[in-house]
């Protein structure tokens, strides 16, 4: 059987600081976290974020968007899908960092690579932080990349750097 039937089946995985200070470094600011808690919130510290609860797939998103998506096959797509959408609505999402598994086969993974500034592929595995612990999590099944979107890909590219190599996309 393939290694990913060892999945948790967990949503609910924190983005680690040292990302999350190349994502503010990148985008200046965290406007909106559109797929977020309270609990994360406290380290993104987005200026806005949408839980569960409020379904982020149904709010408009606007300004500098940092995304987390829950990780279940059906709403890493949706949410993929969402955030390319808003970043070609006039008002939406003026810049975005996605951060998901580095799945470039997929459906997500072909749509965002193909609207994307830049990616980053990390040098080494992510490990996101655990809800319940507050500690870093064991060694992630796969990669992940770090996307971006918008007008500033020097600025991302120099922040990324540190966490492994980064690519131009087909949007640059």
């Amino acid at each position: 059987k393939p290694h990913v039937v060892n999945n948790s089946g967990c949503n609910e995985w924190y983005t680690p600081t040292h990302v999350l200070d190349v994502v503010r470094a990148a985008l200046g600011t965290i406007d909106l976290d559109p797929a977020s808690s309270t609990q994360a919130n406290n380290a993104v510290g987005a200026a806005r974020y949408f839980d569960a609860e409020a379904d982020g797939l149904g709010q408009e998103w606007t300004g500098k968007v940092f995304l987390n998506p829950p990780y279940s096959g059906d709403l890493v797509g949706k949410f993929c899908a969402k955030l390319v959408a808003e970043c070609n609505r006039p008002g939406g999402v003026t810049e975005a960092c996605v951060l998901v598994n580095n799945t470039t086969e997929t459906v997500a993974g072909q749509l965002l690579l193909n609207n994307a500034t830049a990616v980053c592929f990390p040098s080494s595995r992510i490990r996101y932080v655990s809800p319940e612990t507050g500690a870093p999590a064991k060694t992630p099944l796969q990669g992940q990349m770090l996307v971006y979107f918008g007008f500033s890909g020097e600025a991302f590219k120099a922040e990324a750097a540190v966490l492994g190599a980064v690519l131009w996309g087909p949007m640059r």
